[in-house]
């Protein structure tokens, strides 16, 4: 099996020889988001790949892709699983925040779950321009990022929890997406059915046109078919696509520091 420890930190730019604290875990965090792109192109490229650790290290290390939450998230928690860290992967169910309810698609958001001296956390890298870039604690302290601050809440009591975010700009804070803890997810199986559910429901947000999103050090990088929007520092500039100019543009979501193969 080819090492995931060393992949991963090559395609993030992470020191090879720097060990994996968890007081380091944020700034992991920040770099994965600097590094991978949230986008959904594999959708629309023939029938998806069966997931396992080699193929995402194939798709995400090698290949220079990204991918959606059942991609970005469970190769993030084997890279932490193979540095001795305590993690479990989760289904969430995203709330839309424009009409203000629960998306149908139940249970088709994957995140993960660390423990770290009795304290739990929440952790994703797999929610586009609104993910925590933070680890966000359990206990429902707010914690702030370049892209908003984050708490978990409990509105129903022991078991089920919510992630919620208030944007830099705003007051309120507005619920992400709902979960169990005990809601785990136990193999590659599960996650292929959450793929499978992705990519052919009708009600998927994900299925209708390619889309690529990456967090910058500036704001942040959006391309869709039609347009390339670029923010930095608050301030917005969109681009309107000719056809073909998707591929074109598609490179500026690599940032590669060293060369890697799986041998």
């Amino acid at each position: 099996m080819p090492d995931i420890d060393a992949l991963f930190r090559a395609r993030i730019g992470w020191d090879a020889r720097r060990p994996l604290q968890f007081d380091e875990i944020d700034a992991l965090l920040r770099e994965v988001a600097l590094s991978l792109p949230f986008e959904n192109l594999k959708l629309f490229d023939g029938e998806p790949e069966a997931l396992s650790e080699r193929a995402l290290l194939e798709k995400i290390a090698l290949r220079d892709e990204g991918g959606l939450c059942y991609e970005l998230n469970p190769l993030l928690y084997l890279f932490l699983r193979r540095n001795g860290l305590e993690a479990s992967l989760i289904r969430a169910t995203v709330f839309d925040e424009d009409k203000q309810d629960w998306l149908p698609l139940v249970g088709t958001h994957v995140a993960i779950l660390l423990w770290h001296q009795e304290q739990g956390y929440l952790l994703d890298c797999g929610f586009g321009l609104k993910q925590p870039m933070r680890m966000v604690p359990l206990c429902g302290e707010a914690v702030v990022s370049a892209n908003g601050a984050y708490r978990v809440a409990w509105p129903a009591g022991a078991g089920f929890a919510q992630l919620e975010r208030r944007p830099a700009a705003e007051e309120r804070w507005q619920i992400a997406y709902g979960f169990d803890l005990d809601d785990e997810i136990a193999d590659c199986g599960a996650l292929s059915e959450i793929q499978r559910r992705i990519a052919e429901d009708p009600r998927s947000p994900f299925n209708k046109s390619r889309l690529m999103v990456l967090l910058t050090a500036e704001g942040s990088r959006v391309l869709t078919e039609e347009t390339l929007t670029e923010t930095r520092n608050g301030k917005q500039c969109r681009l309107a696509l000719r056809p073909g100019e998707f591929e074109v543009f598609r490179r500026l979501f690599v940032r590669r520091f060293v060369p890697i193969s799986m041998a």
